[in-house]
This record gives C-alpha cells, structure tokens and sequence, in this order.
C-alpha cells in the first residue's frame, strides 16, 4: 500500500490494488481540533496523551503519547483499543489513526500490537 500526502489541501490518496484508486480528504476543525475525514470518522488529539475516535459506532478513547518536540511522532498502545463485536476491527481502527495522523503531518508508531 502506497499513501501520497498533500498537506498544501490536506488530502491522502490511497493507491489499494493497480486499478483502483481511493481518495479521502481531511479537514481540521480549528476550534475544537477535530480532524475529520470524508470517510465518516474524525480523531482529536487530545494533549501529549490520549486520541479520541469518533465514528458512526461511537467514540473510544486509545492511549496513546506525543513524543518531545520536534518530533512528530505519536505512540498509540494497541491494546487500549476494544476488539470486539460492536465495534470496527482493531486493524481497521489503526489504520484510520494512521491516515488521518499522516494527513496533518503526524507518524504513528504502534506499541503493544497482538
């Protein structure tokens, strides 16, 4: 899988399978720091510790830590998302972390990964 970022209208272009191309943009609410994606999910950074994801099957809190400045890394604990029935898969959660992260110029490091 291949991601190009244009952070000039923060936007990520997905490249899955030689044929297709998926495309899902992203906007930053400035007020309350949300980032949303066209794809029906937004995150919000919440501090140097803790993401909230937001989705159409509610809202879970995932520990996670912003590393010192300058660095743009955050670490996400994987363990600290639910895997369960009522909720997206474990993977597909961290993958959408990672999009909408990259987008605004994040890089996400994943600890505790079962």
């Amino acid at each position: 899988m291949t991601w190009t970022i244009c952070k000039a209208d923060v936007a990520a272009e997905r490249f899955d399978s030689p044929g297709g191309v998926v495309s899902e943009t992203f906007k930053r609410n400035w007020w309350r720091y949300w980032i949303r994606s066209s794809d029906g999910y937004a995150i919000r950074v919440r501090g140097r510790a803790g993401i909230e994801f937001r989705d159409e099957l509610g809202e879970i809190h995932i520990n996670s830590e912003a590393m010192a400045y300058p660095s743009k890394e955050i670490v996400v604990y994987a363990r600290s998302i639910p895997d369960t029935d009522e909720r997206r898969p474990k993977a597909e959660v961290l993958d959408r972390l990672q999009r909408a992260l990259a987008a605004r110029g994040y890089e996400m490091k994943v600890l505790d990964a079962d």
